[in-house]
């Protein structure tokens, strides 16, 4: 059976010390959460997303549409 590749989902909170070492561990890929709804922006995403391509890492930014009620 051939190897998945290997991808985790993080956000602003998820913090990573260092990039190269999650590149080491075998880990392929990141999905970083861009935005949420109309009103949130992290603004972790465009130095977390350049600091997993430089180790390596294949990134993909994650849109969040939805919206919360208040």
């Amino acid at each position: 059976m051939p190897m998945l590749p290997t991808v985790v989902d993080l956000f602003s909170g998820d913090e990573v010390e260092d990039w190269n070492s999650v590149a080491a561990a075998g880990i392929q890929g990141v999905i970083l959460k861009c935005t949420e709804g109309g009103n949130y922006t992290d603004k972790t995403y465009a130095k977390r997303r350049i600091a997993a391509l430089k180790a390596g890492l294949l990134v993909v930014g994650r849109f969040g549409l939805c919206t919360h009620a208040q």
